[in-house]
């Protein structure tokens, strides 16, 4: 059975673009991660996974946004294709407007993240209050 952990990240500045960093424990991969102090759209501009952390960021009305990273370990595991093995999870991440993006075969989505530099274009996006789609 696989094992996960929380972890929390400092507040944020309150100043536009400020960033809180959940940082997952040696050998762990975030998971999940989610803007713990909500308002997406509205005082934070979402969350995002890259390089193995999860960051929360804050928009030009917020007050300071805390990242809230879900960890786990990242074993690989055998590539249905018979290719070279594969991390059993991976990060995707798509810049464009509008964005798309698939799974490569034999993977499922975990979770689907947004993060909107501007906050008046995340509203209507399907983005929960902590940024999880």
């Amino acid at each position: 059975e696989e094992t996960s952990v929380e972890v929390t990240g400092d507040k944020s500045c309150a100043q536009d673009d400020c960033r809180s960093e959940a940082k997952c424990p040696a050998g762990n991969v975030p998971i999940g991660c989610i803007v713990k102090t909500g308002s997406v759209g509205k005082k934070s501009d979402g969350a995002y996974i890259k390089h193995g952390s999860c960051f929360a960021v804050n928009s030009y009305l917020g007050n300071g946004v805390r990242a809230q990273a879900t960890c786990a370990a990242n074993p690989t595991m055998e590539n249905p294709c018979n290719g070279p093995s594969l991390a059993r999870y991976q990060t995707l991440q798509e810049e464009a407007d509008p964005v798309s993006l698939s799974c490569p075969v034999g993977f499922e989505d975990v979770t689907c993240l947004l993060h909107v530099p501007w906050v008046g274009k995340i509203s209507g996006k399907g983005a929960d209050q902590f940024g999880v789609m």
